[in-house]
């Protein structure tokens, strides 16, 4: 339950963003090195690597947009770390409406969901939209 509150407290699932939002699809993926912006420039939202760590591991987080040095607030995939981020996306599943974020690992270098908001009911469907926001209400 609090995954999905904290997946929730980062991304909506909205069904027709605001004109300009900062959103992903399953036709429009967050790719590789890519970040989203929140809509009033607050936070960002993309893959990392932690400060001073040279192991290749990456991360997806949220972290505060205009403080200097890197304030991660959310790590989805803090158990499944990626290898690599240059095949990686995060994207809103056709399948079940569910974000996922798909990539390498240290165990398999063919891209494989290493996270996902795991939701209780399924929403197929391509035109379904994750958006980023300011506020964390959707």
């Amino acid at each position: 339950m609090s995954l999905i509150i904290a997946t929730f407290a980062a991304l909506s699932l909205c069904f027709a963003p605001a004109p300009g939002a900062a959103a992903i699809s399953a036709r429009r993926p967050l790719r590789g090195n890519d970040t989203l912006v929140s809509a009033q420039g607050n936070f960002e939202l993309g893959l990392f690597s932690p400060a001073g760590s040279s192991d290749g591991r990456f991360y997806l987080g949220v972290w505060y947009k205009n403080i200097p040095g890197q304030t991660v607030v959310w790590v989805g995939n803090r158990a499944s770390p990626l290898s690599g981020v240059a095949s990686a996306e995060l994207r809103v599943s056709a399948n079940d409406g569910n974000l996922e974020l798909i990539g390498p690992t240290a165990a398999s270098a063919s891209p494989v969901v290493v996270w996902s908001s795991n939701l209780s009911s399924s929403s197929p469907g391509l035109n379904n939209t994750a958006e980023f926001r300011d506020n964390f209400l959707c």
